[in-house]
């Protein structure tokens, strides 16, 4: 995992940033979709779209010595698979958009559409 600095606005913390291959079909499969957007009136892909759409590039915090490249990986596919549940679980109980203007209104809304 190469390691990279960040400097934001009132800290400095060190990223790593894990790259990987996809397999042939997948590669395939993204660049597809990359032209199909552009058929449908989307923007002309530039070239760099299409080769980064063969890699996945996950960038982490947690430090090197931590987990091997793999268990990297292993963890954002974990993660997304969560987001995936809950993006699903918002589309079936209707919950779109919560009120989240301060900690009370977004209790507020999350107990009223239970």
């Amino acid at each position: 995992m190469a390691g990279l600095g960040y400097r934001g606005t009132k800290s400095v913390f060190r990223v790593g940033c894990a790259l990987f291959a996809r397999a042939r079909r997948r590669r395939r499969r993204a660049r597809r979709r990359i032209a199909r957007k552009a058929q449908q009136g989307g923007p002309k892909p530039k070239p760099e779209t299409l080769q980064y759409a063969g890699y996945v590039m996950v960038f982490t915090t947690v430090p090197a010595s931590h987990f091997s490249t793999a268990e990297v990986l292993e963890w954002y596919r974990v993660r997304w698979q969560i987001e995936l549940v809950f993006k699903r679980l918002k589309t079936l109980a209707e919950l779109g958009s919560l009120p989240k203007h301060d900690d009370q209104s977004a209790r507020r809304g999350s107990m009223a559409s239970c």
